[in-house]
């Protein structure tokens, strides 16, 4: 191969490593932002646990409320609002998992991002040896 094709083919893995640092960053800022988004959904998964177990706890006045009309609010409220309040919190950890998965997901890309550009940069060094052979021919 001439040294003209050796610095098109050098080139072209150089442009694929400019292409790939700037896939690599992209992935690292989605990571960095996912994970900051995580954080905050925990933070708020927390507190909406904290106020389930306040619910759970809520007393009703049994100056006002008596009898029949005391049972029944109770069973209803136990009913839809705990009831639905732990449904929504368990659907809540299954956003967690998504975003979990998610975070994963970011991270094989990114280490395959890297994979590739060492791979891209072995490759260079070993045309920039060929070049230098190449070089080397012509000079003599």
């Amino acid at each position: 191969m001439g040294i003209e094709e050796l610095n098109s083919q050098k080139s072209g893995l150089l442009s694929s490593i400019s292409h790939q640092q700037g896939q690599l960053a992209e992935l690292q800022m989605k990571l960095r932002r996912l994970i900051t988004a995580k954080g905050k959904f925990v933070n708020n998964l927390e507190a909406i646990k904290q106020n389930q177990e306040q619910f759970k706890s809520l007393e009703i006045n049994e100056s006002s409320w008596k009898g029949q009309r005391a049972t029944t609010f109770k069973e209803t409220y136990e009913q839809q609002v705990i009831s639905n309040l732990g449904k929504f919190i368990g659907e809540l950890g299954r956003v967690q998992e998504d975003i979990d998965q998610a975070i994963r997901r970011l991270e094989r890309e990114i280490a395959a991002c890297e994979s590739s550009i060492l791979s891209l940069s072995r490759s260079v060094s070993m045309v920039d040896a060929s070049i230098q052979v190449e070089v080397q021919k012509a000079g003599k």
